[in-house]
């Protein structure tokens, strides 16, 4: 049973999948700026956007491992449940999101306002978890997700040319700038993480 200083064995064990989920989202995020440039820095920047994704799943992955062999402890379990229970009903309002937004950018014929909604549902979403796990970094993450969709519905062309070529500037941009966002989080997130792990030794 952990002591009045350590973190209860499901808070790291959530805070560990998030890492993971960050991670992977991130990775995604990366792949859709590549995409977005159509060929521009191909396949350098790709396999840049792999890498990357590749060295920070690795440690999420050990990281997650390690929590999952952390011992039970006794804790507020109905507390879980609720969390739980929370975390489930914020990424259905999230999914149920984006699909309208999909759906409603199709039929508009407005695709190049779908990225920028995706990042700014994403990011919205970040705000009730953030308060629902106690993840004050959740809360940077949400803004900066929010700022990025703003700047790609306002302030960035929705295409634009280099070198010639014909690219998918808002969505590059808030692509490859979700990208740092989740990536940066995930780093946050790992860090903290394994201090909670340190002071909770698994079995």
């Amino acid at each position: 049973m952990p002591n009045a200083t350590t973190t209860a064995t499901p808070a790291i064990q959530g805070n560990a999948s998030g890492v993971l989920v960050l991670t992977i989202f991130g990775t995604v995020w990366g792949i859709v700026g590549a995409i977005a440039l159509n060929g521009w820095g191909s396949p350098e920047l790709a396999i840049v956007v792999v890498v990357i994704g590749i060295v920070l799943l690795a440690q999420a992955v050990s990281l997650r491992n390690a929590a999952a062999r952390l011992p039970d402890d006794e804790g507020d379990h109905a507390a879980e449940n609720r969390r739980q229970r929370g975390f489930i009903a914020i990424n259905v309002v999230e999914f149920g999101s984006i699909a309208i937004a999909v759906f409603a950018c199709n039929v508009t014929q407005q695709l190049h306002l779908l990225v920028p909604l995706i990042a700014l549902i994403v990011g919205l979403h970040f705000l009730p978890l953030a308060a629902l796990f106690h993840v004050r970094t959740y809360y940077v993450t949400g803004v900066l997700l929010c700022l990025l969709a703003v700047l790609g519905l306002f302030a960035i062309p929705s295409t634009s040319s280099i070198d010639g070529r014909e690219v998918r500037a808002s969505w590059a941009v808030v692509s490859f700038g979700a990208a740092v966002v989740l990536w940066a989080s995930a780093i946050v997130s790992w860090l903290r993480t394994r201090t909670q792990l340190r002071e909770r030794p698994p079995r």
